[in-house]
């Protein structure tokens, strides 16, 4: 299973120098799962370039990627100063050519947001899939 483990972003530098560590942030998990295997090695490209794109975003205060190319999945869970910065984002290149090519191999997709205290960061990878196995089941 390919993984790149947590990787602090830009705003987790700028919270530590101006002693903001207990401010809450927005951590968002998502899945995605393709049609076919085949559409797998273009898949991890493109989240290969949105995850370089997402650790230098402003706003982003960590990142991680796991793919489950067997399983044709793919999860992302990351931790932003905002759900603006997310929006900013995902509006900006590598991201919005991957989620506009990529459409057509996607069966289904879910996200899922909560808040937590920066100090407990790296968001935990445990917590991301039972939130989003409930937001699943929820369907």
């Amino acid at each position: 299973m390919p993984m790149i483990p947590w990787t602090s972003g830009p705003a987790s530098r700028t919270a530590s120098a101006s002693g903001s560590a207990s401010a809450e942030v927005v951590i968002m998990a998502s899945r995605f799962e393709l049609t076919t295997v085949r559409a797998v090695p273009a898949f991890f490209v493109h989240s290969i370039r949105a995850w370089l794109q997402a650790r230098r975003a402003a706003g982003n205060v960590g990142v991680a990627l796991q793919a489950l190319p067997l399983k044709r999945e793919f999860w992302t869970l990351s931790a932003w100063e905002s759900k603006e910065a997310i929006y900013a984002y995902a509006r900006q290149e590598q991201h919005a050519t991957a989620q506009r090519s990529q459409t057509a191999s996607m069966k289904s997709s879910v996200f899922v947001f909560w808040e937590a205290p920066k100090a407990s960061l790296p968001a935990e990878w445990p917590e991301a899939r039972t939130r989003v196995h409930a937001r699943l089941a929820e369907r």
